[in-house]
């Protein structure tokens, strides 16, 4: 059975999970943000409603990746020059506007 985890994704680009937090982590490269959702909630909405914005200015995101151990996100952004950045998890979560740091 297959089931919407998110919806109403603009142009998603690039997708890792948090096991053992469970969440979800995705880049959109229309509304330029890295996002996350909680793959616990009960159901779409639920989930929806809990989704945060780890970085809001990422001009052109091409894949995400996530480190367990150092709780940080990573992506590719293809804007020149292209660049690989990072956040930690904790910095931006709860629709924090953090602009990340490159690499």
């Amino acid at each position: 059975e297959i089931e919407e985890a998110v919806r109403n994704l603009a142009s998603p680009a690039g997708l890792a999970i948090d096991d053992a937090q469970r969440r979800l982590f995705w880049a959109d490269g229309i509304e330029m943000r890295l996002r996350s959702a909680p793959l616990d909630a009960a159901d779409i909405d639920v989930r929806a409603a809990a989704t945060s914005t780890l970085v809001s200015t990422i001009p052109m995101p091409a894949a995400v990746g996530f480190d367990p151990q150092g709780q940080h996100v990573y992506w590719l952004d293809q804007a020149r020059p292209a660049s690989l950045q990072h956040t930690r998890v904790d910095s931006g979560r709860d629709g924090g506007d953090n602009n990340g740091g490159e690499e």
